[in-house]
């Protein structure tokens, strides 16, 4: 009797282990791109690609490429994608505090420094027109990932992001 029960559990482990406790049943397929504004390569940029709940991400190297990475790994789930684009510059942080301040307690004769930059922070500005970073105005809209195929997405962003009246806001044919 034990050694049934034993032999039960030793079946069930290798089973699970097997499958996976918790794993991931999505499959992941190999997305990437290059971003362009006006012709040119956009480093750092952060682009998006957003389905049903779905996000995969990535920053943009020196020549503007990508490559998507989800919470689960390298890739993308096959299915279609509206996509965002953003990049910003970069804004400093307040005023170092002096060893031994903190926020609360900035140390003595910063208040009035800390007070006043706090008021200045710079809010970061973009770099990109900003109807690409937003899922309700991006026209970066139906891009396919396939689950066989190539997955190279050149997106292509210009100051001319909006549709003429009664063109589609779609990926180019073929993506």
């Amino acid at each position: 009797m034990i050694r049934s029960f034993s032999a039960v559990m030793a079946v069930a482990g290798v089973t699970l282990l097997a499958i996976g406790c918790g794993g991931s049943d999505r499959t992941l397929v190999p997305v990437t791109g290059t971003v362009t504004y006006n012709g040119a390569a956009v480093e750092g940029a952060q682009v998006t690609f957003t389905n049903a709940g779905i996000t995969a991400f990535d920053s943009t190297d020196a020549e503007g490429k990508f490559s998507l990475n989800t919470r689960a790994g390298d890739g993308a789930e096959p299915g279609k994608y509206t996509v965002t684009v953003r990049k910003f510059t970069e804004v400093a942080g307040p005023p170092a505090a002096t060893e031994g301040a903190s926020v609360s307690n900035p140390g003595p004769g910063r208040m009035a420094e800390v007070a006043a930059a706090a008021g200045e922070v710079a809010q970061p500005e973009s770099l990109l027109p900003e109807v690409y970073g937003s899922l309700q105005t991006t026209p970066l809209r139906d891009y396919e990932v396939k689950a066989d195929g190539a997955n190279d997405f050149p997106l292509v962003l210009t100051d001319d992001a909006a549709p003429a009246a009664g063109e589609s806001a779609t990926a180019p044919a073929g993506s």
